[in-house]
């Protein structure tokens, strides 16, 4: 990964496939949503309003709103 340095943020990442990684909850957060981390599944959720976004680190799944989408 090659770190690239975002105003105001420590920095993201450029993964293998030439992909910009971006911190969740910095989005989120810019975005007016709440985000939790649940450190032991490793997993994300993201809230705003009445969308709820489920998915856990390096699985190529989400669930939002209970309904799952694979992610590529």
């Amino acid at each position: 990964c090659k770190t690239i340095q975002m105003p105001g943020e420590p920095g993201s990442f450029t993964n293998d496939d030439g992909r910009t990684m971006v911190p969740i909850r910095f989005v989120a957060d810019q975005l007016g949503a709440e985000t939790d981390w649940e450190n032991s599944t490793r997993t994300v959720t993201v809230k705003k309003d009445n969308k709820h976004i489920h998915f856990r680190v390096g699985e190529k799944k989400a669930t939002v709103n209970g309904i799952e989408h694979d992610l590529d």
